[in-house]
């Protein structure tokens, strides 16, 4: 008797609630509160799923236990049901959890997990991070890809489970998690947040192709799956037109109309309606307005800022900043196109200082910053680019690797994936990029070099195999094993052949070819195609008959 009169009162309430909803708005979170038995103290709890890193369970314990805080600080909300969060070790072990926590069938477990770093369901209170992913890399991005996903919890609670709705906006669904993300790695995981908004410009700019804007408004789950596709660069598109909305407004004011967006998609189930409501335009004027700007930036070029450390003299530091214009004149000369994109390139002194640089700028981990700075010369994470000049002081070598490494963005922003071009082909292109800049600054002459390379092939004992220099792996393999000079020089002289044959429009069209084509998985097979349909002939019948022409010209001239 005592529920039947608790209920009757209960609905008495409601009902009230109901007429004074008009008079009295600011009643109803009480109500939804009392609807969705919110927790008193809710909880994230962190599942393994297989043999987790122990550096991916400790950033994803931090990213749990900071969350809370930042979305308190930034949102003045937070999550009002306890979520359970599975990190998994493999893509089968994350496919393993999509399929039994999730209930995805088999092959949509395993379409998501091939192309997701993780998945979130608020009905079910549950998210899933693929540990592999390459968005989990780095310490930093491990965070953020955390915090990512915890946000779409509560975009669901926020909007009482229409954020995933087909009418809900899938771009700011996405892109507000991601700015999320990066709040919390710039707080908690040493990534500046700077860095993330660089990395997402960056990232469009240098893909050869990139999804319209207007396809990422209304998505059902297949059309979700389907963008979801690497070479689509959709995340990135949300991420952009996420945080060009919200830099119109101070920090606290944006972060309180995207609340008040998911609030409004609860009442409207509409998400233009609830972006109207939200920030005071239609998104068809948005979206407008985003296009125009986007398309404006795809033409500016290159925006190149400079990061001097400390121990770098001046001297230096100018010196570089005048080779990478100078290369970039080259470039554009030879391939008609200006280099583009937005570019951080921070001189270092000495090896130790660029490990610490990019443990510092770019949210790695000691041992990460270790391991991805390596002996290079220069690396580059995104859009961050770090330079070792301590091994520049020599002019020639200044110009030359300067020109290559200018060279190599460029590639990368026409090709896309590293995967897909053909080592030997990138690296030779980029190396005769190095020469043609020490010829214009009165360097010797390329049949200078071009003897200079016969001579090391002569000194070495032969002509290394082309087709083993193909992929990435072969040709780190091929320099181990039988030198990286020797190696260096096949690479230049069958780059020279080719210069002869199609010139220096030769190897734009390639790159534009290779950036046009899918990656299949397997590597280097979108260069190999775009060979065989620039020069006309397929990459093992070129080696053989570049292998004959050197062998000859090795002895003859």
């Amino acid at each position: 008797m005592k529920k039947i009169l608790a209920v009757l009162i209960f609905l008495l309430l409601l009902g009230g609630a109901g007429w004074a909803g008009f008079h009295m708005s600011d009643l109803w979170p009480t109500f939804a509160a009392y609807l969705e038995n919110r927790e008193t103290n809710p909880a994230i709890r962190i599942h393994e799923a297989g043999d987790v890193s122990a550096a991916a369970r400790r950033d994803v314990e931090l990213a749990t236990e900071k969350f809370p805080l930042l979305l308190h600080r930034e949102m003045g909300t937070g999550l009002r049901h306890s979520v359970d969060v599975y990190i998994a070790a493999s893509e089968d072990d994350y496919a393993a959890v999509l399929r039994k926590q999730f209930d995805l069938s088999a092959d949509d477990a395993r379409e998501v997990a091939a192309v997701s770093g993780g998945w979130s369901g608020g009905r079910i209170r549950t998210t899933a991070i693929n540990g592999t992913a390459g968005v989990m890399d780095t310490s930093g991005e491990r965070i953020a890809t955390t915090g990512h996903e915890l946000f779409h919890q509560v975009q669901y609670e926020l909007s009482h489970g229409n954020d995933t709705d087909e009418q809900a906006l899938f771009w700011l669904s996405e892109g507000s998690a991601d700015y999320i993300g990066a709040l919390l790695a710039d707080q908690y995981g040493g990534r500046p947040f700077a860095k993330w908004q660089m990395d997402v410009l960056d990232a469009l700019l240098a893909a050869p192709k990139v999804i319209r804007p207007e396809s990422l408004m209304h998505l059902d789950f297949e059309q979700r799956k389907a963008v979801m596709a690497r070479e689509n660069h959709a995340y990135q598109m949300a991420d952009l037109m996420t945080w060009y909305l919200l830099q119109r407004y101070p920090r606290e004011e944006a972060n309180e109309r995207l609340k008040k967006y998911f609030y409004a998609l609860g009442e409207e189930k509409d998400g233009e309606a609830a972006f109207a409501s939200a920030f005071d335009m239609s998104s068809a004027d948005y979206l407008q307005e985003f296009s125009a700007w986007w398309q404006q930036q795809r033409q500016q070029p290159a925006e190149i800022h400079y990061e001097v450390r400390a121990g770098v003299m001046p001297e230096m530091a100018a010196a570089v900043k005048e080779e990478v214009r100078n290369s970039q004149e080259f470039l554009t000369k030879r391939f008609g196109r200006a280099l583009g994109g937005a570019y951080t390139i921070i001189l270092t002194n000495s090896r130790d200082d660029m490990v610490q640089a990019a443990a510092t700028l770019t949210g790695m981990s000691e041992e990460e910053a270790n391991d991805f700075s390596g002996d290079s010369l220069w690396v580059e994470s995104g859009s961050t680019i770090l330079l070792n000049v301590a091994n520049l002081t020599d002019e020639r070598q200044r110009i030359f690797n300067l020109a290559v490494m200018t060279a190599r963005v460029f590639e990368a922003q026409n090709m896309g994936a590293e995967s897909k071009e053909m080592a030997w082909l990138s690296r030779g292109i980029a190396y005769l990029a190095g020469t043609g800049r020490l010829e214009e600054a009165g360097y010797g002459t390329l049949p200078d070099y071009r003897r200079a390379w016969l001579e090391k092939l002569r000194q070495g004992g032969g002509v290394p195999n082309l087709v083993q220099l193909e992929t990435k792996q072969g040709f780190e393999e091929a320099s181990s094993s039988l030198g990286s000079e020797r190696v260096s020089a096949v690479t230049e002289l069958a780059a020279a052949s080719l210069l002869d044959r199609r010139g220096w429009s030769g190897f734009y069209r390639w790159m534009r070819a290779v950036g046009a084509r899918e990656e299949t998985g397997e590597e280097a097979q979108a260069g190999r195609d775009a060979f065989r349909a620039v020069y006309g002939q397929d990459t093992a019948a070129f080696a053989d008959s570049l292998r004959v022409q050197l062998s000859h010209e090795m002895y003859t001239r």
